[in-house]
């Protein structure tokens, strides 16, 4: 069965190179290719781990099928897109609200470090909001960062080189001290993926980016080992983890096993509800619980919350909707709207982490912020509500 999935999955990378204009970027080559890439390693490297089950095999041919046809699908249609740029007063207020933060969050980080124990420890546990008397940094504050990051590298001059460098640093250092490889990831692929569809680079240069992540991954890594909180890696190599673990880990997933019903995957409607007081049933905690078979993690692939609270029908209309959505917006960016290339290389990052969880419906709130934030200065440019200094 593991020949055919990898017979399937060709066939739909083949299909939506063509029909995406060549464009290694689009949701249906994304899609396929990190799982093609996930099921080569899992056959070639070394594990423990057991062989991958007909149930995650077969969710995942129903999962990447619909996902690429549906994107397919809303890609060969044309609508009217935003073809303005984004007005430069919003983004000179994105930028101050940058240096603002980038203030605040090095205070936090001196106030953190000054405790007694291993800083490494004290800084991830106080971003995961598990340190005593101190609450992760100002999520609202980092999406502006990032939304600023985004425009000034799309808009980037070499004559005001230092309007990049400023939500530049935030982010790396937001990142380092923070010990978070996904920082670091959504910066490389956003930056990649904006700078491909401007054509400032082409595939060599992001294999040679690959090559740096992976050992930028592999620093972090030990650094984040030498915190006390954290245990040692796991037996199977770091490898193996990061690319290979939540498709064993799916398997022990069972079908229909909510405990109300779509709390994994509406968990936003039940984080609003819980907060107004109208239900009194708390959302699930976004980190997952830790299993230890077959291997020690808390990720479960993209398709853990549509198959726990829905089964396979979950996963397949997830597939579906998830489809239609990245397709709407790879096609905006295809037309050539500065809005929709920037919101891509947004959700290019959400494409790719479905090999590890899901990220779409779980921060469906930090999404809609961003897009909000993001869409501000085009929407006053389109209608004029501000001059454009």
């Amino acid at each position: 069965m593991l020949l055919g999935v990898f017979i399937l999955l060709f066939i739909l990378l083949s299909g939506s190179y063509c029909l995406s204009r060549q464009n290694i970027f689009s949701p249906g080559v994304l899609t396929t290719a990190i799982w093609l890439f996930c099921l080569l390693l899992f056959v070639t490297l070394p594990h423990s781990l057991p062989d991958l089950s007909g149930k995650f095999l077969g969710c995942l041919s129903i999962w990447t099928v619909c996902l690429v046809m549906s994107s397919l699908f809303i890609q060969s249609f044309r609508f009217p897109v935003i073809m303005e740029q984004a007005n430069l007063l919003i983004r000179n207020i994105y930028l101050i609200i940058t240096a603002c933060s980038l203030t605040l969050f090095l205070i936090w980080v001196v106030e953190i470090m000054q405790l007694n124990g291993s800083w490494q420890s004290n800084l991830r546990l106080a971003t995961i909001g598990k340190l005593k008397h101190y609450e992760p940094y100002n999520g609202f504050l980092v999406i502006i960062c990032q939304v600023s990051y985004a425009l000034e590298l799309y808009y980037f001059s070499s004559r005001q080189w230092w309007r990049l460098l400023l939500p530049v640093s935030f982010m790396l250092l937001f990142g380092f001290f923070t010990l978070s490889k996904i920082v670091f990831f959504w910066i490389f692929i956003l930056t990649v993926c904006i700078l491909y569809f401007k054509h400032y680079i082409k595939i060599k240069h992001i294999i040679i980016g690959l090559l740096t992540l992976f050992a930028a991954f592999f620093i972090l890594q030990s650094v984040r080992n030498r915190a006390a909180f954290e245990n040692k890696e796991d037996k199977n190599g770091f490898i193996v983890l990061y690319s290979l673990s939540s498709m064993s880990a799916f398997d022990v997933t069972a079908p229909k096993s909510c405990t109300h019903k779509g709390e994994n995957t509406f968990r936003f409607l039940y984080a609003i509800g819980y907060k107004l007081g109208i239900t009194s049933i708390p959302p699930i905690n976004p980190l997952l619980p830790f299993i230890k078979e077959p291997i020690t993690t808390n990720t479960y692939t993209g398709m853990y919350p549509y198959y726990k609270d829905f089964g396979v029908t979950g996963v397949l209309l997830a597939a579906l909707v998830a489809g239609l959505l990245y397709g709407l917006v790879f096609k905006g960016a295809q037309m050539g709207s500065d809005f929709f290339v920037i919101l891509y290389a947004y959700v290019a990052v959400i494409i790719i982490q479905q090999y590890i969880s899901d990220t779409l419906m779980t921060n469906i709130v930090g999404h809609v912020k961003f897009c909000f934030l993001l869409f501000l200065p085009f929407w006053v440019n389109k209608y004029k509500l501000l001059q454009n200094r």
